[in-house]
């Protein structure tokens, strides 16, 4: 990868609702993107929502 370059890898999960997990919507996903790309983190990994537990 060019030095001129910055490598960000963001997750889409879900969200939970009282007992119920549900998508995120459209706002929620490009809000939880433009945040991962602008943050200057130590890490690559940018998790919108959530991926644990896997069940849900």
């Amino acid at each position: 990868m060019p030095a001129n370059c910055q490598y960000r890898q963001i997750q889409l999960g879900f969200k939970v609702v009282s007992n119920y997990s549900r998508w995120l919507t459209n706002q929620e996903i490009s809000q939880g993107v433009i945040e991962g790309i602008q943050k200057e983190r130590n890490t690559m990994l940018h998790i919108v929502g959530q991926v644990e537990p896997s069940d849900k």
